[in-house]
């Protein structure tokens, strides 16, 4: 099977999936001081990707990360794709961190076997097979 052009502009890659997974440190201000500070682990998945792997999502039945990822993705638009909130906790401690940082590297794995399964679904020899 051969992607279309819009399907390779979907992927974002120069001739492959591209997507970013995301750790941040959000700090709420009030008043003169911060009052709480929090940390994100999210996700931006290209939109070709990310409709390919939910038109296939049994596909992924045992993977609890791809599944959260898919099911929580908003679409927002062509350039930024869907995006998917993985965590959030308020960052109190190291502990809070580190778990984050566990997360943001399984989140990546996730995002990698989304890509692989769009890879495999259209690499060349595949469809030299067909």
């Amino acid at each position: 099977m051969k992607l279309t052009q819009k399907q390779m502009k979907d992927l974002w890659g120069d001739g492959g999936p591209y997507s970013e997974a995301h750790l941040s440190i959000q700090e709420r201000i009030l008043d003169g001081s911060v009052s709480r500070t929090f940390v994100f682990v999210q996700t931006v998945i290209n939109p070709f990707t990310f409709r390919f792997v939910k038109k296939h999502i049994k596909d992924f039945s045992q993977d609890a990360l791809v599944i959260h990822i898919i099911n929580q993705g908003e679409y927002k638009n062509v350039e930024y794709g869907f995006e998917s909130n993985v965590h959030g906790s308020e960052y109190v401690s190291q502990k809070d961190m580190n778990d984050a940082n566990k997360i943001l590297m399984e989140t990546r794995k996730a995002i990698i076997r989304m890509h692989q399964f769009v890879i495999d679904c259209f690499s060349d020899k595949k469809s030299a097979d067909e």
